[in-house]
């Protein structure tokens, strides 16, 4: 497959999405984009309403009428190197982390693929940094836009602002990371919970919860916090996804203070397959169980937590949207659905979601489906470019976030709203 010099983002939600996997998704927009000469055009009902967003993450559409985007941003002047004696994770199309690459040697090239350029010749990606450069933009009800915070932690392959959320007046974000699972550290403001003010844009740190990943490790599989998605609670808590852990906290927005909701099992498991339990040493090394990775969050009417998976490469009967109950009980909502990264009900009652590609093997565009009773999928706004984030307006108009990698040159994120896509009943 051609390879490119754009900057991509290695990680979506925790190394489960390869580096491969993503330059094949990018090349094929490449084609398609080189093509037409520009994106594809917006589906029909759809304008474009926010633009010059470097990694729109998630959306957010306040009581006032602002819509808030969260942009991972470009990473900084930190190069992102590996310790001299360490060694490199890779990872593999099974979604999960492979066999360590010693630092300084190079991984095998597959059969009838081009090599990766190396650093400064033809075609290189750039190095990969971190730094500060993750920001929130606000839309105001009028149209202007303009940035309500920024200097938040970020990394240039696609990793720092994520989930936002709106409670009691105040903003809650979460800032996520791959210090930990590329580097061996984290830098100050990573994986934890931010609440900002929405007038000011200042904004405080109230937990962190990529530590207690590092310290507790729950759910026994590799060591790899990423804080994902956030959403407000029934019960005036804030539940917290960490698509690395494969964990939700629930936080008190108040104190700060955190615990332990749910640690998601390996597939397998999830699927009654109890034989398939492995010792958590093997937890993430190549050909080992798969990992769910949880993306986002919503509640539904009967105040049950919903919880997205990443999905990537699913089977048809794995789970990709489940309930989870307070004691634990984990119940499939929909399953087999493909790179699922946002969740949310809409006007109508019905459950949305967005999937980054409809088929990543073949470089299909995402979209924006909904999700029948019966657990069945329907793309309601489709042909999209790597979208990500998923908002609702009263009258049934869904905002989305897409170009959510950096694809290349003159290609910018943006956030679409289509109209009547789900009215109240």
């Amino acid at each position: 497959m051609a390879r490119t010099d754009w900057t991509l983002m290695r990680h979506i939600a925790r190394p489960a999405i390869t580096a491969t996997l993503l330059l094949g998704l990018a090349g094929g927009f490449a084609s398609q984009v080189s093509a037409q000469d520009g994106p594809p055009p917006l589906p029909e009902g759809c304008a474009v309403i926010a633009t010059d967003l470097f990694g729109p993450r998630n959306i957010l559409l306040a009581e006032d009428g602002t819509l808030y985007i969260t942009e991972t941003g470009t990473g900084g002047d930190m190069p992102l190197t590996q310790p001299e004696t360490g060694a490199a994770e890779v990872a593999t199309p099974e979604g999960d982390a492979a066999a360590a690459t010693p630092a300084g040697e190079d991984a095998a090239t597959p059969a009838g693929e081009e090599a990766t350029p190396a650093e400064g010749e033809e075609g290189a990606r750039p190095p990969s940094t971190r730094g500060y450069t993750g920001q929130v933009t606000a839309i105001a009800p009028d149209g202007t836009q303009s940035v309500l915070a920024d200097g938040f932690a970020s990394y240039s392959d696609g990793i720092g602002p994520g989930g936002i959320t709106e409670l009691d007046g105040s903003l809650y974000m979460v800032v996520g990371g791959a210090g930990y699972s590329t580097v061996g550290d984290q830098i100050d403001g990573e994986n934890v919970v931010y609440r900002i003010d929405p007038a000011t844009g200042e904004a405080t740190e109230i937990a962190d919860l990529g530590q207690y990943e590092i310290d507790n490790n729950p759910d026994g599989q590799d060591v790899n916090p990423n804080m994902y998605a956030i959403a407000a609670g029934p019960d005036g808590m804030l539940y917290v996804a960490d698509a690395g852990g494969n964990t939700v906290y629930s936080v008190d927005p108040e104190s700060g203070e955190f615990e332990l909701f749910v640690a998601f099992p390996t597939l397998d498991v999830l699927m009654g397959d109890e034989s398939a339990a492995t010792p958590a040493a093997d937890a993430g090394e190549a050909g080992g169980p798969r990992q769910v990775v949880p993306t986002d969050l919503t509640f539904n009417a009967d105040g049950q937590l919903v919880v997205s998976f990443l999905s990537e490469g699913w089977p048809a009967d794995a789970p990709s949207i489940v309930t989870v109950d307070e004691d634990g009980t984990i119940t499939p909502v929909a399953n087999g659905l493909s790179a699922v990264v946002s969740i949310e009900y809409g006007p109508d009652g019905s459950l949305y979601a967005v999937q980054l590609s409809d088929d990543f093997a073949n470089f299909a565009p995402g979209s924006v489906i909904r999700i029948g009773e019966d657990g069945t999928a329907e793309p309601v706004v489709p042909g999209l470019m790597v979208p990500h984030g998923l908002a609702f307006a009263e009258d049934g108009t869904v905002y989305a976030g897409t170009v959510a990698l950096a694809m290349g040159p003159g290609m910018v994120g943006e956030v679409i709203s289509c109209e009547g896509i789900a009215p109240a009943q």
